[in-house]
């Protein structure tokens, strides 16, 4: 399975080992305002080769950046750990399995 992850959060980083036992990580989403709590994501994305987009929430509202991201990626399923922007209905349902929110 391939998995595509939104996140906000350094706290992805800590569970991601036990989800790429499982599945293939490939891709990661994160919004583009500042928040040190990133960088260690950002830091795995770089060390892992895993693409990482940078949105703002009219980036997720008004264009195709994200919706041309997922569907790059081929991912199966994405996963939304602490991310701050409302997703509209056309992107939750681009992935052939949808889209789960992850609560820690």
């Amino acid at each position: 399975m391939k998995i595509l992850i939104f996140t906000n959060s350094s706290l992805f980083v800590k569970i991601v080992s036990e989800l790429v036992k499982h599945a293939q990580l490939v891709g990661i989403v994160i919004p583009e305002m500042e928040n040190h709590d990133l960088f260690s994501t950002i830091e795995y994305a770089d060390n892992q080769n895993i693409p990482l987009l940078k949105v703002s929430d009219s980036d997720l509202q008004e264009t195709d950046k994200v919706d041309s991201f997922i569907l790059n990626t081929g991912c199966s399923v994405s996963l939304v750990m602490t991310f701050p922007f409302k997703f509209p209905e056309r992107i939750l349902s681009i992935p052939e399995r949808g889209t789960s929110n992850v609560h820690y």
